[in-house]
């Protein structure tokens, strides 16, 4: 895949498809990291509650967020980690840095280095992550599409295997 930088918040990635870069794409994104997400949370200092969503979205999602830092499972869709307390031996587990005794409303960041920062995900504000990635061309079908195309091609070929049976029958 090839991605680019980019200012414009309505082309940068979530947090969900950043990870999944990383994770699977490590060589082609690392240059793009530290990065911003289009990933947006808002907390109170002190609270385990935020809301979050993604650019676009008209809906915000209501979030534990825990109060220490560390590493946690992340939830399905936006890749937080907000879940059960783990450990950075545990692939599944992202690293979350946040502010405890600040509030925050802003964008995710992508931490990312070779020492083991790939999996880190940034709640506060750093002015210096001000780029964020998107993809340089077409964006990669989801699974639900890959199904969708699948389909639809083996549903084109029983439809000629048939058109070519009746064909034949007719001879």
């Amino acid at each position: 895949m090839n991605y680019k930088q980019t200012e414009n918040i309505k082309e940068m990635l979530t947090n969900a498809e950043v990870d999944d870069a990383i994770q699977n794409d490590y060589e082609n994104i690392k240059k793009y990291l530290p990065c911003r997400t289009s990933t947006h949370i808002t907390y109170k200092a002190g609270s385990t509650e935020a809301l979050i969503w993604n650019e676009g979205e008209k809906k915000k999602t209501k979030i534990f967020l825990p109060n220490d830092d560390g590493w946690y499972l992340t939830d399905s869709k936006y890749g937080i980690p907000n879940g059960e307390k783990s450990s950075n031996s545990n692939p599944d587990a992202r690293y979350l840095w946040r502010y405890q005794n600040k509030d925050y409303d802003g964008l995710l960041v992508r931490r990312s280095d070779d020492d083991g920062l790939r999996r880190v995900v940034v709640c506060y504000y750093v002015p210096y992550f001000r780029l964020g990635v998107s993809y340089d061309g077409e964006k990669p079908k989801t699974k639900k599409q890959i199904d969708n195309t699948n389909w639809k091609l083996k549903y084109e070929n029983l439809l000629a295997k048939l058109k070519k049976i009746v064909e034949d029958e007719r001879k």
